[in-house]
């Protein structure tokens, strides 16, 4: 028996398996989203959102906006999980930190850069200054 079958009634999905049914209403909002293969990730959304608001908000967005949405709130779920005190904020802050360290770094190495062309040029027109230096001397030396 196929698990696509879902919304068929051949079996139930995770939220259905969740409330002990052994198949899915034809009208179940969560099957296409939670599949039994996902039945871990239905109980940490389920324990975070609650069934009916889960419900309820897929029931309020856009059809075409739902598989987003619960990849949005398993995320949530996951990281608030990991973290019950920050959750994705932590990670966002975590994320924040590193990219204001990595634009540090990448400051003081455009300033390393920058310094070593300026000593490039310098070392150009000191070579240039010599060259000219040295012709003019040479050129005053065979008119004697």
């Amino acid at each position: 028996m196929s698990e696509k079958k879902v919304n068929g009634g051949e079996k139930a999905c995770a939220a259905c398996k969740h409330q002990l049914r052994s198949k899915c209403h034809k009208n179940c909002i969560l099957a296409p989203y939670f599949p039994i293969s996902q039945y871990q990730d239905f109980m940490i959304v389920k324990k975070l959102f609650g069934v009916d608001s889960l419900t309820r908000i897929l029931n309020e967005i856009e059809p075409d906006q739902r598989k987003e949405a619960i990849k949005s709130m398993v995320i949530e779920s996951k990281a608030r999980k990991d973290d019950p005190v920050e959750g994705i904020v932590g990670i966002i802050n975590k994320l924040q930190t590193q990219i204001q360290s990595c634009e540090n770094e990448l400051a003081i190495v455009n300033q390393q850069l920058s310094y070593c062309k300026q000593r490039e040029q310098l070392q150009s027109q000191d070579e240039v200054t010599l060259a000219t230096h040295f012709k003019f001397k040479d050129a005053g030396e065979s008119s004697r």
